[in-house]
């Protein structure tokens, strides 16, 4: 998607694969240097780690401690991460969702869960509940971000059914970081893994998962079949994808990269 746009934009660049295992990020960061390349993204497992090799990086990544596109800027590389603003932008060309004074519930703690709480807490969401299998990674997720965002009321709970119930019943969007679902061998299906308490939830409720498969989730398919408007992360790849190009080359891909994504399935 990104080659799309660099050819619609008629911008002389290529984007490229490289496998950089843990030991050798700082070298792999190193020969990008020295070959003056102008800007590449990071995914797992070196979005945290990055940051130590980059000679500066913006505020929202400092917040959720993790960067996702790399820019250099004169002779540093500078570290962004535009998940957060990938996902909003997401939510609203998607689902036609804006999070200001909604209430959300967030499944999960990890990385994903960083930076669209984030997201959601600077949009001006009125409530957020977390809810983590480990929950003390929960709390200190929340302790961070609370004393960040003072108007959005934060609270923590189990990944189960019997403490989801009360703050699903209430949601206006129930999000999903995690990879429930997907760890079982019958992928069509999310069974026993599923903490989620669909009785209690509004068909009215929105429903999103970040996490993305041909033919969609397990649990978007359940959310679907439960009468509710469910959508996978397909748009937020897009959409960060989108906002790493403006960061790079200061123009707008337009559609272009939605339309690669589309040929591509």
């Amino acid at each position: 998607m990104q080659n799309a746009a660099f050819a619609a934009k008629e911008i002389n660049a290529v984007y490229v694969p490289f496998s950089v295992r843990e030991t050798d990020l700082h070298h792999a960061v190193t020969g990008l240097r020295t070959l003056h390349v102008q800007g590449f993204n990071v995914t797992i497992p070196h979005k945290q780690n990055i940051i130590s090799c980059l000679d500066r990086v913006s505020l929202e990544a400092q917040v959720i401690g993790a960067v996702n596109t790399v820019a250099r800027e004169g002779n540093k590389l500078v570290g962004y991460n535009t998940d957060a603003g990938g996902f909003l932008r997401s939510l609203q060309y998607d689902l036609g969702f804006l999070p200001h004074g909604r209430r959300v519930v967030v499944l999960g703690a990890g990385g994903a869960a960083r930076a669209c709480v984030y997201a959601l807490c600077q949009a001006g969401a009125a409530e957020v509940v977390i809810a983590n299998r480990n929950t003390a990674r929960a709390e200190a997720l929340l302790g961070e971000f609370a004393p960040l965002c003072p108007h959005t009321n934060m609270h923590v709970v189990s990944l189960s059914k019997e403490t989801l119930a009360a703050p699903c019943l209430g949601a206006d969007l129930i999000l999903n970081t995690t990879s429930i679902g997907l760890d079982v061998l019958d992928t069509d299906t999310v069974g026993a893994s599923d903490p989620l308490p669909w009785g209690n939830i509004n068909s009215e409720t929105l429903f999103y998962d970040v996490v993305y498969k041909p033919g969609f989730t397990p649990l978007v398919k359940r959310a679907r079949a439960n009468g509710m408007v469910a959508l996978d992360g397909i748009g937020m790849l897009i959409a960060q994808g989108e906002e790493a190009f403006k960061i790079w080359t200061g123009f707008d891909p337009g559609d272009s990269m939605r339309r690669a994504v589309a040929n591509a399935n």
